[in-house]
């Protein structure tokens, strides 16, 4: 039984299954409409006419992004009727309501435990206005505070990454907090859950918490079962059912590790052997992450309660997670996180807010390069007023179709003076912004539709840190080692790949 409910589960998040099984079912609708109702044809397709324009006057009045809206209208004119009713299925979701309803009760709990030192933000203000208004946007908007008491650390490569990880896990005496999109059950999530069970067995309280389709097939379904009768409290957040719903689309993509409230890890890296680089499977991977410690670190414990109260719905005493430890301060550090479920896209606000002010440079890393005319427009502003624009994106992708969509956006960027790389060695799976050695971000934010508007996304600003010049070291480093993307080189892509990646462009936000 528990492989057929696995493979289920498997045939029912597969998209390009659901696309093809939507195309079948059209047709089989319009051939049983044509059969059984041919005298009251145009009646039928006259009802199916009058949803359509209700449907397009609710979107285009919705204050989604546009390029999601538009998606979804070429979808519904399209598959007229079929296109219709799966928007409607999708959005009069209750499921999707009464979890979105009970991550703001969480989210109102967690943000009571942080509070905004005002000599920090004064001190900031004096520094930069412009992070300053980052800073009160982060706070007033979304409940996130600045701090300094905070040593920041940049981990370049996943090996360092996990090194860095397991010999802080093997320090814990408290309490150790785990939120990952993928699990593997492999070496590497053997090593950390070995040293997960040894601190439980010590008496240290282990909450682990994986995204039920990022961890779809890497993890037994009951994973979280076996979890808890080791003793780790254990938690999926927003299991994958065999059907289309609007809650299923909002998975969970970020990285936290919490110890002892004391020490936090945050950044691109998920817990599998491809990001210790200890398998291959597209060429070298290479991803970054940030370790905190200080003040900064509670941001992240409360982060984590968010979505887990959401998912367990337990009643959680936040005072016995805050900590107090005193650290060097190393320049100013705002952890965030960002939401689908309310209408602030911090994350894509955040990496516009650094691209409008820069002055030198903007360097960014993204492996996914799916973006929308306002981004768009941004960077060719920037690099209009002179500013050295640098993208560096995968040699080798992971995903095909998303490879195409980035060619198609190449000619229009490098048109603007936006210099592209292609890291020559394999696939970057970093999410990283640095500009003027002053500002910086390290999270999980792709450049992409889903990063930027439909999952749960988490990063760290950082500004006049010492861990920024390691950042631009290896930013550069990064680019000495990937190819330039040039208008030669775009001529030498495959035809295929640009009318591929216009094509499926239209589509995007949905994918």
């Amino acid at each position: 039984m528990k492989l057929v409910k696995d493979a289920i589960n498997k045939i029912g998040a597969s998209k390009t299954l659901i696309f093809i099984t939507l195309i079948i079912l059209q047709i089989v609708i319009y051939v049983m409409i044509y059969k059984f109702l041919s005298e009251y044809i145009s009646f039928v397709f006259g009802g199916f006419s009058i949803i359509t324009i209700i449907l397009l006057i609710v979107i285009m009045n919705d204050r989604s992004n546009p390029m999601y809206k538009i998606s979804w209208i070429i979808l519904i004119l399209t598959m007229q009727g079929i296109g219709a009713l799966l928007y409607m299925y999708v959005h009069m979701d209750s499921l999707y309501k009464s979890v979105k309803k009970l991550y703001f009760k969480y989210k109102k709990e967690t943000s009571k435990e942080l509070t905004q030192n005002s000599k920090v933000l004064s001190d900031l203000k004096k520094e930069s206005k412009f992070v300053s208004g980052i800073s009160n946007y982060c706070f007033n908007i979304c409940g996130y505070p600045t701090y300094r008491n905070t040593e920041t650390k940049y981990l370049k490569i996943g090996e360092e990454y996990f090194a860095a990880l397991l010999e802080e896990l093997n320090k814990a005496k408290k309490f150790i907090l785990l939120e990952y999109f993928i699990i593997n059950n492999d070496y590497t999530w053997q090593s950390i859950l070995n040293v997960l069970l040894k601190k439980a067995r010590e008496g240290v309280e282990v909450k682990v918490m994986y995204d039920g389709f990022g961890s779809l097939i890497t993890l037994p379904s009951d994973y979280d079962e076996y979890l808890n009768r080791c003793g780790i409290d254990a938690a999926i957040f927003s299991k994958v059912r065999p059907f289309l719903a609007l809650h299923q689309n909002n998975r969970s993509h970020r990285k936290i590790l919490v110890i002892d409230g004391e020490v936090g890890f945050m950044g691109g890296i998920n817990l599998a052997d491809e990001y210790a680089n200890r398998v291959t499977k597209h060429g070298h991977w290479k991803d970054t992450g940030i370790m905190l410690k200080g003040d900064a670190v509670n941001s992240l414990t409360m982060m984590f309660f968010e979505l887990w109260g959401t998912c367990t719905r337990d009643k959680i005493d936040y005072e016995k997670y805050i900590s107090n430890k005193k650290c060097e301060s190393d320049g100013y550090v705002i952890p965030y996180s960002d939401s689908p479920y309310d209408d602030i896209n911090l994350g894509e606000d955040i990496y516009l807010n650094i691209i409008n002010s820069a002055t030198d440079y903007v360097y960014i890393t993204t492996p996914y390069l799916i973006i929308d005319d306002n981004f768009i427009k941004a960077l060719d502003n920037v690099s209009k007023r002179g500013v050295r624009v640098v993208i560096i994106v995968p040699h080798i992708p992971d995903k095909k179709y998303v490879y195409y969509m980035a060619n198609a956006q190449y000619k229009v960027l490098i048109e603007s003076g936006v210099e592209i790389y292609e890291y020559t060695p394999g696939f970057i799976h970093a999410k990283m912004f640095l500009s003027d050695d002053k500002v910086g971000v390290v999270g999980s934010i792709n450049l992409d539709y889903r990063s930027l508007y439909l999952h749960f996304e988490c990063a760290t600003l950082l500004y006049n840190t010492s861990s920024l010049k390691d950042i631009k070291k290896d930013i550069e480093e990064t680019i000495s080692k990937s190819t330039p993307v040039t208008k030669r080189y775009l001529k030498k892509l495959p035809i295929k790949n640009i009318i591929f990646g216009k094509i499926l462009k239209l589509f995007a936000p949905l994918m």
